[in-house]
Parts: structure tokens; sequence; C-alpha cells
């Protein structure tokens, strides 16, 4: 279907990243939840005609032109354009409307005697009326007009195809899908008419181009993975097939088909193996119902790893079947509360000279595969294991250590940014090496007993965990609740201590963090970090004086710590002290220009302190970073916090400054449901 440009329309990059993200859920399988998308869309943009459009468009290629033409009849008058006439036409033409149909495109053609998807359709009644001449003519015309549109050229190809020019037929349905491979049309009589023609090696570099360009296809997938089976390449197929998983989701048919797969695999290799080098990298893993993400984190490390051991901890759901389809060994064990237990059961599995341990909500980037292999080849065997540095990826943007994704890593990045932790992760198997303590389980103490030196990695794993906030919270609870019991075991160990705290935060049971972290910070009075995670638990507690004087300290002890000063400027701004906390943020913007949440609260801090425009000024800048999705949202939930910490006056002078800079109530509305809250 052609799509007209919108040409009067304002840039919105917000909606625009939405409607992508419909489409990409369409394309995925997932119709119900993109047309949910797309209605909400409509609400929130009542003047955008494309949330319309894209409903008309999509279910049109779904086939459900009925719903797609009440889709259209909905949106207001003063909006349909000559896109909206293209698909009212369609709609009518394949209703059977064909003289409403035939109005309709001659009203097209007279204002627009090149539109591509008009001349379609005209040629498309006259070959249902049998004129197949004129319908060749028109159709030919159609594909000249517009070279991105498939739907002629699919058109075309079905008439020549029927008329029995099978080749001049297959080479045009051809040219329609590589034009349009996301249309279902195109896409499912490409593939009819090669499995009637038995043209599969014709086919596989076709299909790979349009898979390259479209990951998110699920047809394109499955039409892929039949096309190698038919051409008996049963190692190819799997391969994709695990593309698919790690792409789509780890359906139960698609996981069958894997299963099978993997098991004729498994069998036609049982005569050729025997005993073979020992594996150099063995990938150690603990899951527990992790159906949903585990396909992700297999796919991404399975190239650059020898073995992969799984064990399995108690699913309910097809969590070790997916790890089989990925070839991994699978073992099972019943739970006791121990995470170290687990763990060190992967590593007596495990045949490899090296261990690589990961969890589910984390992957590698191919870009680093490379790298890593080279990095296990040169380095000296038995005597070193390697830290590295996890990068959390998250919504909020004050964090300590917060950073923002980088363009090296576009795939793999997600939420507004990360921040780091780092632990080892990659270390020789050796039987003297096992984790310790049952909840945030580490081997560094084996290690230095071990005499074994920890050197850094350069490869960063990315860890998505914390961007599913209820399925993070759930998680968090249940570690909790096992270092609670747990801690008194480990009495006065910081590292345990440090991770229960962490833990607390991040369930936002700040009554018990700031216990904890009082705790560490009587064990050591002079980390800044402390003291900064120390002052925003009080804060969260509503308790500003305590939060500032833990903020005051640690920027004494680190004056560079941008955390500490954010800190302290936000606990100022919540005791009315509005000079001072743009004093505190005086240097934020020259020392740490990608900070934006410092950013945006000496914003705010200017909105609120006598300085509105410029602080409004700030904000507009604001909403052309990874802020601005949620700007609206950040903007309404400062002026509340405010208010309910007793600072009317400054929550108004913000709230008003937010409208001035457009993104104020009525925005932050709007957004609700597309954005949210990123501070």
């Amino acid at each position: 279907m052609t799509k007209q440009p919108d040409m009067t329309l304002e840039p919105t990059p917000l909606l625009d990243q939405q409607l992508a993200l419909a489409e990409q859920q369409y394309h995925r399988g997932n119709m119900t939840a993109a047309l949910e998308l797309l209605l909400n869309l409509g609400a929130s943009h009542r003047d955008d005609p494309r949330p319309y459009l894209a409903m008309g468009r999509m279910m049109m290629d779904a086939g459900q032109f009925k719903e797609a033409r009440a889709a259209l009849e909905s949106m207001p008058e003063t909006m349909r354009d000559p896109s909206w006439q293209e698909l009212e036409a369609y709609c009518l033409g394949a209703l059977g409307q064909t003289q409403a149909a035939g109005a309709a495109v001659d009203q097209i053609l007279a204002q627009f005697p090149g539109s591509s998807a008009a001349l379609t359709l005209k040629g498309m009644l006259a070959a249902d009326q049998g004129a197949a001449a004129e319908a060749e003519t028109l159709f030919q015309q159609a594909a000249e007009a517009d070279p991105s549109n498939g739907d002629p050229c699919i058109h075309l190809g079905t008439l020549y195809w029927e008329a029995g020019y099978r080749e001049q037929g297959l080479d045009r349905l051809e040219e329609g899908f590589c034009r349009s491979p996301l249309s279902t049309a195109a896409v499912t009589r490409y593939h009819a008419a090669i499995s009637q023609a038995d043209a599969w090696d014709r086919a596989e570099p076709v299909f790979e181009t349009a898979l390259a360009a479209c990951p998110d296809s699920e047809r394109i997938r499955c039409l892929y993975i039949d096309i190698l089976i038919h051409r008996q390449k049963p190692r190819a197929a799997m391969t994709a097939i695990e593309g698919a998983l790690a792409v789509l989701g780890a359906g139960d048919g698609m996981l069958d088909a894997a299963l099978h797969l993997r098991r004729q695999l498994s069998e036609e290799g049982a005569a050729d193996r025997g005993d073979g080098p020992r594996p150099l990298i063995s990938l150690c893993m603990i899951v527990r119902d992790e159906q949903a993400l585990l396909a992700r984190c297999l796919a991404s490390v399975k190239p650059v790893t020898d073995e992969m051991v799984v064990v399995d901890t108690g699913s309910s759901d097809r969590t070790a079947d997916l790890a089989r389809a990925f070839g991994a060994r699978v073992f099972t064990t019943s739970w006791n509360g121990d995470f170290a237990e687990a763990r060190n059961l992967s590593l007596e599995k495990a045949t490899g000279k090296w261990v690589l341990v990961m969890d589910a909500d984390e992957a590698i980037s191919a870009l680093d595969h490379e790298a890593l292999r080279r990095l296990i080849v040169q380095a000296e065997p038995g005597s070193t294991a390697f830290s590295i540095v996890t990068r959390n990826y998250m919504h909020q943007m004050n964090a300590l250590g917060w950073q923002p994704n980088e363009e090296r890593y576009r795939a793999e990045t997600a939420g507004s940014g990360w921040f780091p932790s780092e632990k080892v992760r990659l270390f020789p198997n050796l039987p003297q090496v096992r984790f310790c303590y049952p909840v945030h389980e580490v081997v560094e103490p084996s290690l230095r007993r071990a005499g074994i030196a920890v050197q850094s990695c350069p490869v960063p794993i990315h860890h998505y965990g914390k961007l599913d906030i209820r399925r993070s919270s759930k998680k968090g609870e249940a570690y909790f609740q096992i270092g609670l019991e747990k801690v008194n075991e480990m009495a006065g160990d910081p590292l345990a201590l440090r991770e229960l705290a962490v833990q607390a935060m991040n369930l936002e049971r700040f009554d018990d963090a700031a216990t904890l972290w009082q705790g560490l910070a009587d064990m050591d009075p002079n980390r800044a970090d402390t003291l900064v995670n120390l002052g925003t638990s009080h804060w969260h507690r509503g308790r500003y004086e305590e939060a500032r004087d833990c903020a005051q300290q640690a920027v004494t002890l680190a004056p560079e710590l941008k955390e500490a000063r954010y800190n302290l400027a936000n606990s100022l701004l919540h005791l009315g002290e509005a000079d001072k906390a743009a004093q505190a943020l005086s240097t934020i913007a020259d020392r740490h220009p990608d900070y934006l949440a410092g950013l945006f609260l000496m914003a705010a801090v200017h909105c609120c302190s006598g300085s509105r425009d410029q602080g409004a000024s700030e904000l507009v800048a604001l909403k052309s970073t990874a802020l601005g999705p949620g700007l609206a949202i950040s903007c309404a939930t400062l002026s509340q916090s405010l208010a309910a910490a007793g600072q009317l006056s400054l929550a108004k002078h913000m709230a008003d400054a937010a409208t001035a800079a457009g993104c104020g109530v009525r925005e932050a509305e709007a957004q609700t449901g597309c954005g949210q809250s990123l501070l």
C-alpha cells in the first residue's frame, strides 16, 4: 500500500517512536497489543491522522477490511487526506462494493494521476471484470509510478501466474516481495509460488535479504526456516529458529519445532562425537521460569561459548525445553534458597577450561564476540580471572553512576541509560574456585584463596532486568527475604550488607534501606557513595534535613561526585532553599553535560528561583534528549513532590514554567501510557 508523505505535520518524536513500536508488535505477531497502542495514541493525539491510518493499514494487511474501514471512518473528516482516500477505496473494493470503489479511484486519479495505489486498485477492479489486458497495463503503470510499492507487482505476477506464464509470474512476485517484504500478500504469494515451482534455491537469498531488512517479521522468519528445511539445511534452519526464538519469543509452536530439529541434529551427530578437545569456554547459568527471557541471552552468547550448562531450580514453564533447544546441557535441582549452591552445581557440570557466568536477563553484544575469545586465548591459563562491568539498563536517570546510552551498542541499549556494577564473571574452571554467600553470590573470596589474580575485561554484559519494574520487584523481594535470613550468618561483612541495602532501595523499602546504609556508614564514615545512598533513603522518607546533611558530607568527601550534588540540591529545593540549590548545581552543566537528571534538576531549580524564563528554556532543550518522552511527567511529579513537602509556591512556579515550556499537565496526561517518569 502506498504511503503519501505527511508534509504538513509537525515532527513528533514520541509519536513516531510509538508508531514504530506498534508496527514492530504487529509484525512480531502481536496484533492485539499493536492495535491497543494505536488506540491509545489516537486518543492522546486527536489532531494527528497517523494513528488512524496505521490502524487502517494494519487491519487491511491482516485481511480485516470491515474493521479497517470502521477505523478509517472514525477519523474526523478534517483530517482525511489522499492517504485516507486510497485506504478507503481499497476497503470498498475488498468488501465487494465495486461501483463505490471505482468512483473513489476515479476521484483520486482526477486529483493525483500518478497515484500508484489508485492505479493498482483500478487494475484489480479491471481484473475482477475479466479485463486482463487493461489490468496488466494499469499494474505496470502503478509499478513504474512508485518503485517502493510492491502491490502492483504482486497483482501483475498473480495475473501472469494464473494465465500460465509461470516464469514471468514468479519474476514479478519476487519483485513485489522485494519491494514490500512486510506485506502479508507479498510474502505469502511469493512463498506459495516458489513452493509450487519447487524454486527453493532461488528463494533462499531473497529471504535472507528480506530478513536482514525486516528482522521483526514473524512471517518472514518462519517461511525462511521452511525454505532452509526444504533445501535440506538442518543446521542453518536450527540457527534460524534460535534467532526467531530470541527475537519473537519462545511460543509453544516455535519451541516444539526447535526441539524436534535439535533432536534430529543430536541423533545425526551422535556417531561423529568422540573424545574431542576440551571446550574452551563453558557458559554456566541457573534459571527458574525464564522462558520469556532466556532465548535472547543464549542467542547472544552461543557464538562465543563452546558449551552451555544450565541448572534449572524448579521452573513451572518451558525454560528447560528452551535451553535444550539451544543445545544446552540441562540439569535440575530443588531450590533451597542458596544461590551459591546452585551456581556451584553448574560449575561441577562444566567441562570447559574457562567459565562464563550469566543470568537469563542479560546479553553480550555480537560486536564483542571476537574480543572476548581473543582475551581468553591470550590469557595465562589457571592464573587469571576477569571482572566484567554489567550495564544495568533502567528508566531512571538519577541512580548513582548513571551513564547515557552510547551509539556503539545501539542494538543492545534500552531505557534511558545504565548504571554500572562489576564482579568476576569469567574465570578458570578449577575445583577450588567456587561461589560463596547464599544471596548476591560471588567467587572473589575463593579466587583470593587460590592466588588467582583478577583483571578487568573490556567487554560489558548488558542487563535488562531492571526495566521490567514489576518482575524486578517480585524477584528482588525474594532476594531481600533470603538476604534478611542469611545476613546474620555473615555479621560484619560489608559486601553482604551493601548488597542488601541496594536491594532494599530497589524495592523502595526506604526505612530498611536507611537502617542498612547507616550500618555501613558506621563501619566506614568516609565512603561518599554510602552517604549518597543514605541521603537518598532519607529523602524518600521525607526527611529532607537528614538528606541534606548526608549529601553535604558526601560533597565534602568527593566534590566531583555528581550524584552527591544532585542529592544536595534536591534536598535544599524541598526545604524551600532554591537559591542554595542553584548554587549546589552551578557547575553541573560544564562538568557533566550528559547527566540528564542533573540538567533537569538545574532547569527545575531555575524555574523555582526567579529565573523562570531560563528554566523554561532549559526544559525546552531537554525535549530533544532521552528525557523527552517522559519530561512532562517528570515535571508534574516534581511539582507534586514540592507541594507534598509544603513548598506550595515553588510547586506552582514549577508547574507554570513547565506549561510555558510545553511540558505541562496537558502534555503529561497525553504521555501517560506512552512515556513514563524517568526521574
